[in-house]
C-alpha cells in the first residue's frame, strides 16, 4: 500500500510540475502585443530592436509617433467631416489620404538615424510597401 501512495504522489507531483512549466511558458510567449505605430509603421519596440536604436533615439521616435498619431486622427476627422458635408458617407467612413504624413514621418525618423540604421530603415519601409501592395 505505501508503494502505491508513493507512485501516485510522484505522478501527481510530475503533473503539477509539467502544468506549472507549461503555464510559465505560455506567459512568456503570449501577452499584450506591441501597439503598431501610426500610419502603418511598426511599433517603437520593433524599430528599436531592428535598427538597434539608442535610448535617446527610441525616445525621439516615440515622440514622433505621438505627434503623427495625432495628425493621423485629425486627418481622419477632416475626411469624415468632408464626407458628411458631401453626404458621401454611404455607410463606411472614408479613409484619409495619409501618404504625405507617412512620407513626412519617415523623413523625421530618418534624420535621427546613423547611415547604417537609415539603410535598414529604408529596407523596412520598402518591405512595408511591398506587403501593402500584395494585400491590395
Amino acid at each position: 500500500m505505501p508503494k502505491a501512495v508513493l507512485i501516485l504522489s510522484a505522478l501527481a507531483l510530475s503533473f503539477t510540475v509539467a502544468s506549472l512549466a507549461a503555464g510559465q511558458q505560455s506567459k512568456t510567449t503570449t501577452g499584450p502585443q506591441e501597439q503598431p505605430g501610426p500610419l502603418g509603421f511598426p511599433g517603437v519596440k520593433h524599430l528599436t530592436e531592428v535598427l538597434m536604436l539608442t535610448g535617446e533615439q527610441a525616445a525621439a521616435v516615440h515622440r514622433i509617433y505621438n505627434d503623427y498619431h495625432k495628425k493621423e486622427q485629425q486627418a481622419q476627422q477632416e475626411a469624415n467631416k468632408e464626407a458628411q458635408a458631401n453626404k458621401n458617407a454611404g455607410g463606411k467612413a472614408p479613409r484619409a489620404d495619409t501618404k504625405g504624413l507617412r512620407d513626412d514621418m519617415a523623413k523625421e525618423i530618418s534624420a535621427l538615424l546613423t547611415e547604417d540604421q537609415r539603410k535598414k530603415f529604408d529596407e523596412l519601409l520598402s518591405d512595408m510597401g511591398k506587403k501593402k501592395k500584395k494585400a491590395a
